[in-house]
């Protein structure tokens, strides 16, 4: 009967330390999701997207969960792709950037982040961090969420969000919906650094020219 009592006992205690070291374990990694604009307005740019990409998948740890997401197309919209699920196989994630090409339509730019966030959700792993990476020129003129409602969401979601704001491509004088003449580029900008500061990230507006490796060794430092 004692070695009955006792055998049960170690039992639980094994299965206890087990899952407990399982959750520690889980706690002690970081997810990256990674959101490439390879829409319509993106392509003077849609290169560069792809290099930060690659880029981005170099340097972020090794035993790091990566998960790749960009746009597809239906009709005038550009909407939200999974393109990559939850891994580690760098290469792969490489190739499938590669493999990107321009989708047509207006962006649902703030939706897919949106998206993005709760795909870190739907991961079963604990993560002690949840970065989205985000490569764009932040231009959204079909998104039903508003930027209150996206940012709640994310921090809601624990997920800080570091972004490359390729903006210099975005006219300074275009109308909006009610035909007045706005400033997108100026808009996207302030968007994009309203995103990153409210979630605990970060972003970088980088100038024609300057070295990819750098910024997205100065973004990742920032985490």
């Amino acid at each position: 009967m004692k070695f009955l009592t006792w055998f049960r006992v170690s039992v639980f205690l094994l299965a206890f330390a087990w899952t407990a070291f399982g959750q520690a374990d889980n706690q002690g990694s970081v997810g990256y999701g990674i959101l490439l604009d390879n829409s319509f307005s993106m392509i003077p740019a849609a290169e560069t997207v792809k290099f930060f990409g690659e880029e981005f998948v170099h340097q972020v740890p090794a035993d790091s969960e990566i998960s790749l997401f960009a746009f597809k197309s239906s009709g005038f919209i550009a909407y939200f792709d999974l393109v990559q699920s939850w891994g580690k196989d760098k290469e792969k994630f490489i190739n499938k950037i590669d493999g990107l090409g321009p989708k047509g339509g207006k962006t649902e730019l703030r939706t897919a982040i949106d998206r993005a966030g709760k795909k870190f959700l739907s991961k079963d792993e604990h993560f002690a961090e949840r970065i989205l990476l985000i490569v764009t020129d932040g231009d959204d003129k079909v998104s039903s969420i508003s930027v209150e409602d996206l940012i709640a969401n994310l921090k809601s979601e624990k997920v800080k969000v570091f972004v490359v704001g390729l903006v210099n491509n975005l006219p300074v004088d275009r109308k909006d919906k009610k035909g007045q003449i706005t400033d997108a580029r100026k808009n996207a900008t302030d968007f994009l650094t309203r995103l990153a500061d409210s979630t605990g990230g970060a972003a970088i507006f980088p100038k024609d020219g300057e070295n990819i490796t750098h910024i997205v060794t100065t973004l990742l430092n920032q985490k």
